[in-house]
């Protein structure tokens, strides 16, 4: 992502941070329709990290759901 768009981001922790802000808004935005969406699609650990402001471990359990 921040290779194919240099001119777009200055650096790699600003290309993660938006990253990371659009992924939050998309989970809280899941969660407004079913408040178990993290603990029912990716994982109980994904959403106790999620209630601690890190959507890090979303990212690494997305990565090796892969397409289920």
């Amino acid at each position: 992502m921040y290779k194919s768009k240099l001119q777009r981001y200055n650096n790699v922790e600003g290309a993660k941070n938006i990253l990371d802000a659009s992924i939050e808004r998309h989970v809280k935005n899941a969660q407004a329709q079913e408040m178990q969406y993290l603990g029912k699609y990716i994982s109980r650990n994904a959403e106790r990290n999620f209630e601690e402001v890190s959507v890090n471990e979303i990212i690494s359990e997305v990565a090796v759901l892969g397409d289920k």
